[in-house]
């Protein structure tokens, strides 16, 4: 799974996972998006939450991760402020400061989703 995440040269750059280390100060905010990526995938949940998957990681990292989700049959929920892309979703809910809501299906999305609703 490292490998395919692009890890190994992390790997190489610590002496490993093996070793007692303050991640924190180690490894960059990707590194760790990514390695948290790692843990969901050998988990297999069938739901993953993501907060701002595109922040931390290049629009090329967030579509493999998002895409590696997919392949895996992980359903994934991502928090985010709408400026990423929304190729690698179905849909996307919006939610209002005043509790209202809109749900739309994204056309372009892996898989095309054929509900639509919206509440004040």
């Amino acid at each position: 799974m490292l490998h395919v995440l692009g890890l190994e040269p992390v790997l190489e750059r610590t002496g490993g996972l093996d070793v007692e280390r303050d991640w924190d100060d180690v490894l960059s905010l990707g590194e760790q998006q990514l390695l948290s990526v790692a843990r969901v995938v050998l988990a297999a949940p069938r739901f993953a939450f993501l907060e701002r998957p595109h922040t931390a990681l290049g629009p090329e990292q967030a579509e493999r991760i998002l895409g590696l989700l997919w392949e895996r049959s992980i359903t994934y929920l991502t928090l985010g402020d709408g400026g990423d892309g929304l190729g690698d979703y179905d849909a996307v809910l919006e939610l209002a400061g005043d509790g209202g809501w809109s749900w739309k299906s994204v056309e372009a999305g892996r898989e095309g989703v054929d509900k639509s609703a919206e509440r004040s």
